[in-house]
């Protein structure tokens, strides 16, 4: 987020959404090439703020055509592949969904893939794929102090109130501060940290069902906002949402002023626009020839040159078809 960018009203909020709801895209086609760059740099950017090593450029590639960077660590082209999964999903869901705890250990097992063993310097630990935490976590906030999460006994509890809470979200018709909303969601979530692992990918998942469920499109957080979207994070752990519905309100505008420029042809929609930039001019070879088979979309996409070192990535290989269970050391 650069310096510029201060903190969005929710009436401005209000207003953007309202434009956003008024222009239709041009037709079928330019919105499901928008919301299929929506989902890959959702799910590029999620990945990234928890460690994934991978370019855009590979996770896309791997995403449309199936195949993997050998330099990088094959648990993050499975897990980008179940977030991917997981996404197409959710979007499919019926608008009146209501979650409940088996949902999300399935959402969890569809991102996290299989259990995974973590090596850390005080021992190693086993991550089951879609089964709560059985021992304690915590983080290291941005301010250098421990944040412990909820212990795992009360676990069932505090998910039933949290879901409770989060249904009736879904179901309401209007908000009046859609990044109050999202901050709540997400501190809700957050603060429970059922799962040993993967929790702020679920919570990020969590937050673009209620954003969709208002009618705005997944505000989408950069990784490259992820200083200040940890330190938005440290209120939060205390109960205030205040500094994250700041930062979500940013996210919200960014998201809202591209789709209003792809609705309206003034930016690229595809898959290159990883910032999501509504100034970013068109003119992807891949669209300008028309439809193309996912082979050609592989050799052109692993040529395209960028100055961005997020694009850049190694030449793919042909995707192996078992991964090592445990991370490497």
């Amino acid at each position: 987020m650069t310096s510029f960018e201060t903190p969005v009203s929710a009436a401005e909020l209000r207003d953007l959404h309202l434009e956003w709801q008024d222009v239709a895209f041009p037709d079928a086609n330019a919105e499901s090439t928008y919301l299929k760059t929506e989902m890959l740099r959702h799910n590029w950017n999620s990945n990234r703020i928890e460690g994934s090593p991978m370019p855009y450029t590979n996770m896309v590639h791997l995403i449309l055509n199936d195949y993997v960077a050998p330099a990088v660590d094959y648990r993050w082209h499975e897990e980008s592949v179940g977030h991917f999964e997981a996404l197409e999903q959710l979007a499919d869901l019926e608008a009146d969904v209501r979650w409940d705890g088996d949902d999300l250990k399935s959402l969890h097992r569809q991102i996290m893939v299989r259990d995974r063993i973590r090596r850390e310097a005080g021992g190693s630990y086993v991550v089951r794929a879609g089964e709560f935490k059985t021992l304690p976590n915590m983080v290291m906030t941005s301010e250098g102090k421990p944040h412990v999460f909820t212990m795992p006994e009360d676990v069932p509890s505090h998910l039933r109130k949290f879901l409770a809470d989060y249904n009736a979200r879904l179901s309401r018709a209007a908000t009046d501060d859609i990044a109050l909303e999202l901050a709540e969601v997400h501190i809700g979530f957050a603060n429970i940290h059922p799962f040993m692992d993967g929790n702020g990918r679920v919570t990020r998942l969590l937050v673009g069902m209620v954003a969709d469920s208002f009618g705005y499109p997944n505000p989408v957080i950069a990784f490259q906002d992820r200083d200040r979207y940890m330190a938005s994070l440290v209120p939060g752990n205390r109960g205030d949402p205040g500094a994250l519905r700041d930062f979500l309100s940013v996210c919200i505008k960014r998201s809202l002023k591209f789709g209003l420029a792809c609705k309206k042809g003034l930016c690229e929609t595809g898959w290159r626009n990883l910032h999501g930039d509504p100034d970013m001019p068109t003119g992807d070879p891949l669209r300008q020839s028309g439809v193309r088979s996912s082979r050609n979309l592989a050799d052109n996409l692993i040529h395209t040159l960028s100055r961005n070192d997020d694009l850049i990535g190694t030449v793919a290989m042909p995707r192996q078809p078992d991964g090592p269970t445990a991370d490497t050391p």
